[in-house]
Parts: C-alpha cells; sequence; structure tokens
C-alpha cells in the first residue's frame, strides 16, 4: 500500500470515528436530564474554584470583606440560606427575609455585567422571572462594587438590553461572603421556608434553568402539604 493510499484509510476511519462519536453524544444529550439539585452551600470564607465551572471570578483588584466577618453556618440536616441586605432598584434595602416572607421559594443569582458567562445566562433568568412571576421570586443579586460596577451602570445594562428581572445590588458584599460568591454567575434554590435545596455554579442552559424550576416548585409543594 503506498504512503497516499494510507493517508486515505486513515483518514476514513477517523471521519467515521468522528460521526459515532457525534452521533453518540448527541442521543445521550437528548435522553439526559439534569440530576435533583443538592449544591450546599459552600463553608464560610471558602469560595468555589472557578477553573472547572466555566465563570468568572470576581478581579483581584476589588475589596471585599475579610473572611473572618463571615459566621460559620450551623452544622444541622437542613441549610438555612443566610439573611442578607441589598438595595433594590431604587436604593431601598431588602433583606432576604423580606423576600421570604412573601411566601414563594426564591431563585438566587449572583451575577455582574463584566462576567460573560453571566451575561450568556441572563436572557434564560429574565424570561424565566417573568412566566414564574407569580409562583417564585427570583433575586438577580449584582456584585456592585462601586468602581467597575454601579448601579447606574446596571441599570444602563438592563436598559440596553430590555431586561425586566428584579436586579438587586449587593454594594457591601453582604450576600455574596456568605454564599461564596467569588466565582459567578452562581445560583441558589431556596425554599419558602429558608432552606437552601441546591445550586448551579456557572453558567446555566436554559433547559437545565426550567428543570431545576420544576424541581423546585415539587419540592414546594411538599412543604406545602407536611402538617
Amino acid at each position: 500500500m503506498n504512503n497516499k493510499l494510507k493517508y486515505l484509510v486513515i483518514a476514513a476511519l477517523f471521519v467515521g470515528v468522528f460521526a459515532a462519536a457525534v452521533i453518540g453524544y448527541n442521543a445521550l444529550s437528548k435522553a439526559y436530564t439534569p440530576p435533583p439539585v443538592n449544591f450546599e452551600l459552600p463553608d464560610s470564607g471558602k469560595h468555589p474554584d472557578a477553573g472547572s465551572t466555566g465563570g468568572d471570578t470576581v478581579p483581584s483588584d476589588v475589596e471585599t470583606p475579610s473572611d473572618d466577618a463571615a459566621e460559620p453556618a450551623e452544622e444541622t440536616e437542613e441549610v438555612l440560606a443566610p439573611d442578607f441586605t441589598v438595595l433594590d432598584y431604587d436604593g431601598a434595602d431588602v433583606t432576604l427575609s423580606d423576600r421570604l416572607a412573601d411566601g414563594k421559594p426564591i431563585v438566587l443569582n449572583f451575577w455582574a455585567t463584566w462576567c460573560g458567562p453571566c451575561k450568556s445566562e441572563l436572557p434564560y433568568f429574565d424570561k424565566a422571572a417573568a412566566e414564574y412571576a407569580d409562583e417564585v421570586t427570583f433575586m438577580l443579586i449584582n456584585l456592585t462594587d462601586g468602581q467597575r460596577e454601579t448601579p447606574d451602570g446596571v441599570k444602563e445594562f438592563m436598559e440596553d438590553n430590555g431586561y425586566t428581572f428584579p436586579v438587586y445590588f449587593d454594594t457591601e458584599y453582604s450576600a455574596a461572603i456568605p454564599y461564596g460568591a467569588n466565582s459567578i454567575p452562581l445560583t441558589y434554590f431556596v425554599t419558602s421556608d429558608g432552606v437552601v435545596v441546591g445550586g448551579y455554579m456557572g453558567a446555566m442552559p436554559e433547559e437545565t434553568l426550567y428543570n431545576y424550576l420544576g424541581q423546585l416548585l415539587e419540592l414546594e409543594k411538599a412543604v406545602k402539604e407536611t402538617p
């Protein structure tokens, strides 16, 4: 067999293997459904590693409060969502407990306009926040350092993109520290009784977000039915 023919045979085998791999991947992708949400809160001060999540890390030049300021979570069977205070669109103080008082489960999403993966999932969160407004409270928490990220800049970003999701400004990192938001985007799911039931690190595909919302509402239904 001459060299030219040998190369043609090798190329044909390579194409065949690649095609089989693509077909197999597509089949698995269609059959795959996300596992139940089970991502627990990190230990206080222990932040997720951005290297494996596809997310962006908070810039090193942004000053954040000392990890010593975060109190360790109590070791219990249920992980209670730490309360925090952020600013709403009009600059008024809002706490997580304020929103829990509405009696709906909550989706917490940490993001910033400089974060590419965050921006890729924002259209899905904007759509879901509108569709599930009567059933789920969305709190999209912006890491507002006052330098690279400011309330005015975020508002301009939202207007330019036509977003209407509820945005909150974490100017003191009151939420970012206890939730380990050193790598974003980062999402948590909380039941109406304040229990963290799971989360997702990195940019979330639209189908995954909706599947997780379905699971959250199923858990919420169970909570409501529990005596």
